[in-house]
């Protein structure tokens, strides 16, 4: 979306029915399976194929589980140790097979070395993507845009490489910029002790050393929170990618490439300043503390990829042989960008290769781990409350080492409605129990570029489920619409709840004519290509319906 795009907005508008105040509904009560991935190698790295569901142990909050699901993925044994007599694992379900990639390029910090990495990913799709798999390629340079949706189509992937590869990078720019931000406090410094007289010492306490200082400790700051702004961006495009893959089932992986993710933006600016300014440690030491972190906000991108089951291999590249910045500038700089990088992997049972022009290390741990897993479900005894649950998976065997998520999402109903809603507007979802047709009207200029839209919303009275309630029967239903552009800019989420309350015998007509129900909505839309996602939950059986279109306001 462009700078000055309107941002797609929703309002609900009336239903053709009868409507009264929410009733209250009955829920419906499903035992859920947590289902965890999970990596065994040896002490060499050699996956361990043939294991059973006897040789692991399952803890959740430190409790132990019992193992209720089980399955070996084993893609090939090349390499592997087996761990048992060569039998074929059991065959798993169809839908645990299919395997959905993100390839995710932060091309706003990615320099020269961007197109080493895109090569690695071309080669793995050439060598590895098979023909029940998706894969998307997105690119992000201070807005998200996804180069190739989600397609089982090898060639129109390999294309999108192409065309990223022709893009230009930021990494040179932020790069410079962010040298700029230290050589002006440098000049400053250096400024400041040139005008001064010769009984002056460099370890004078005075007020105006300790104002020098305090001022050229500000511009570590100022770069921590220009990067933090941006980067709140950059964790909510991910965000998004992460959602698009909650609500569909299978292997799901995350390859992202980037070159500056710090867990404490402006450290290495001011770590640098404490080594060449003398006594900047003893006046600006709790200047450090005015530097935000966001490790909570990439830990929470990492729950997050927990929660919609996405595994993270970060890749953190070798900076480009211009790099404008200093060996020691680079150090601080890289040991406060690979912490971030390495949580990602960590915290979701993946692996982070760093420091390195040899990109194909990344993808071939993508492929080791995807030729042979372990897919271990558990039912446990919690209250299903939403919130974060510790896992944890150990392998009997002490020799052999374990890798996999170290949490456990739990999700409200409304959330996970919500998520796939917004899941919708990147990877269609199928449509549900509740079919859903939707009807768009004629776009109408608003204003400063954007555009009004009416949008019907239909779908058949047998899909909202009424109970006796004294002498009528009621039920009700919520609706969720959302909007968004193909480059991933979305509205929030609008949300309305209708109670249905009618006599019996017209209950009993409507659904037996299949009566349809319409919901009037307006929709604020920017110009160009937009995209339209619906879902539908009935409020007693909890079943949904979901539904996009495609909307071009031009």
């Amino acid at each position: 979306m462009v700078a000055k795009r309107a941002v797609p907005a929703v309002l609900l508008l009336a239903v053709c029915l009868p409507l009264l105040a929410q009733t209250p509904y009955v829920e419906k009560i499903e035992v859920q399976v947590t289902n965890v991935d999970v990596v065994v190698t040896d002490r060499d790295g050699k996956p361990v194929v043939g294991l059973t569901k006897d040789d692991f142990s399952v803890f959740e909050d430190g409790k132990p589980q019992p193992i209720s699901n089980f399955y070996e993925i084993r893609a090939s044994q090349q390499n592997a140790i087996l761990s048992s007599p060569d039998e074929p694992p059991p065959e798993t379900p169809h839908e645990m097979r299919h395997r959905r990639f993100v390839f995710f390029l932060d091309s706003f910090s990615l320099g020269l070395e961007r197109n080493g990495v895109l090569t690695s990913m071309r080669h793995f799709v050439e060598t590895q993507m098979e023909p029940t798999d998706e894969a998307t390629i997105v690119t992000w340079n201070r807005r998200m845009e996804i180069i190739t949706p989600f397609t089982s189509d090898r060639v129109a992937v390999l294309a999108g490489f192409d065309t990223l590869s022709k893009r230009s990078t930021g990494g040179p720019s932020l790069k410079a910029e962010q040298q700029r931000i230290l050589e002006t406090a440098l000049e400053d410094y250096r400024n400041s002790i040139a005008r001064r007289s010769p009984r002056q010492s460099q370890s004078d306490t005075s007020l105006p050393a300790r104002a020098l200082i305090d001022k050229i400790s500000s511009y570590a700051t100022i770069w921590g929170d220009q990067v933090r702004d941006t980067q709140r961006a950059l964790f909510q495009s991910m965000h998004l990618m992460l959602t698009s893959l909650g609500g569909v089932r299978g292997r799901k992986v995350m390859v992202y490439a980037g070159s500056y993710l710090p867990e404490r933006p402006g450290l290495e600016i001011f770590q640098t300043l404490s080594a060449i300014v003398p006594n900047f440690e003893t006046f600006a030491g709790s200047a450090v503390n005015r530097l935000k972190p966001q490790a909570e906000e990439i830990h929470q991108l990492a729950r997050h990829a927990n929660a919609a089951g996405v595994t993270m291999y970060t890749i953190f590249p070798e900076a480009s042989n211009n790099d404008p910045a200093g060996e020691g500038f680079r150090f601080q700089e890289d040991a406060n960008t690979q912490s971030g990088m390495e949580m990602l992997a960590r915290v979701t049972g993946g692996t982070m290769v760093a420091k390195t022009w040899n990109f194909d290390v990344a993808l071939n741990n993508v492929t080791n781990d995807l030729s042979a897993y372990y897919s271990i479900g558990y039912r446990s005894d919690r209250d299903d409350k939403p919130g974060e649950h510790d896992v944890a998976v150990r392998a009997k065997n002490r020799e052999y080492r374990v890798r996999t998520r170290t949490s456990y999402v739990v999700r409200s109903s409304e959330e996970q409605v919500g998520d796939s809603v917004i899941a919708n507007l990147v990877h269609p979802i199928e449509e549900g129990d509740i079919p859903i047709r939707l009807k768009v009207g004629t776009p109408e200029p608003a204003g400063r570029g954007a555009y009004r839209v009416m949008l019907d919303v239909m779908f058949p009275s047998s899909g909202v489920t009424a109970l006796p309630d004294g002498d009528k029967v009621a039920g009700g239903f919520t609706i969720y619409i959302a909007a968004g552009t193909p480059h991933g800019s979305l509205s929030p989420i609008s949300k309305r709840t209708e109670a249905l309350r009618v006599a019996p015998e017209t209950y009993n007509a409507m659904v037996q004519q299949n009566y349809p129900l319409v919901l009037h909505s307006q929709v604020m839309l920017g110009k160009g290509e937009n995209i339209l996602s619906v879902g539908i939950v009935d409020q007693i059986s909890n079943s949904a319906g979901f539904a996009r279109t495609k909307v071009n306001t031009q």
